[in-house]
């Protein structure tokens, strides 16, 4: 293991270069975990997120449904995707019923 002792820099980087590694290398990588991620629920090894075709199977509803009702439905936006957490879907239902969710 490194132990720097002096605090010195391991590597030195210009602003461009900086700026390069947050706008496309991490970008690619944050990108790439959460495409993994959802990888893992679509295998069933996630059961905590759900994607939109999740979300409707556990509020068996249907797709066109789900982003009709988008905005009420509990969700975040993840590079671009709906993610949908499990709990906060059942809770949502508990508290309105599927019958309000499909008018």
């Amino acid at each position: 293991m490194y132990n720097n002792q002096n605090n010195d820099p391991l590597f030195k980087l210009t602003v461009a270069e900086f700026k390069n590694l947050l706008n496309g290398d991490l970008t690619a990588l944050i990108q790439d975990v959460v495409d993994r991620k959802l990888t893992e629920k679509e295998s069933g090894r996630d059961e905590f997120t759900l994607d939109v075709d999740g979300a409707a199977k556990l509020m068996n509803i249907s797709r066109q449904t789900i982003y009709q009702k988008i905005k009420e439905i509990p969700h975040r936006k993840v590079f671009g995707k709906l993610v949908f957490f499990k709990e906060e879907l059942i809770k949502f239902i508990d508290q309105n019923g599927k019958k309000d969710i499909q008018k």
